[in-house]
């Protein structure tokens, strides 16, 4: 009998032990793939060192878990290990839509993400 339970322990261990593995290669993969982008987040302005620009307009994304697990069915997992990654690849995301969409609506837009 202990032998069994013994067994199943090692069984448990390693499926935690692949599922961590797969975890940690994707969180490899993500970070990869924002790489380039990072250079793209800036601080947050201070609005004097911005003359002439008075008007801003901000987005906070209130549900990215979200957004990201209707994209891929590992975001969740993702997200629970690197939440700030998560966060930081739907942000890009987002901004690129945005300027999509405004240029495709004639808007001359500066679209930057902003992190506090």
């Amino acid at each position: 009998m202990h032998l069994i339970v013994l067994v199943g322990i090692a069984v448990l261990l390693a499926v935690l032990f692949a599922q961590t593995m797969k975890i940690r290669q994707q969180n490899a993969k993500l970070e990869a793939a924002v790489a380039p982008l990072r250079a793209e987040a800036v601080r947050s302005p201070d609005a004097s060192a911005m003359p002439g620009r008075g008007r801003f307009i901000t987005i906070e994304i209130l549900n990215p878990g979200e957004l990201a697990a209707s994209e891929n069915k590992l975001a969740p997992v993702a997200g629970a290990v690197a939440p700030n990654l998560l966060n930081q690849i739907v942000y890009v995301k987002a901004a690129g839509i945005l300027r999509e969409q405004l240029a495709g609506h004639g808007v001359e837009a500066d679209v930057k993400i902003h992190v506090r």
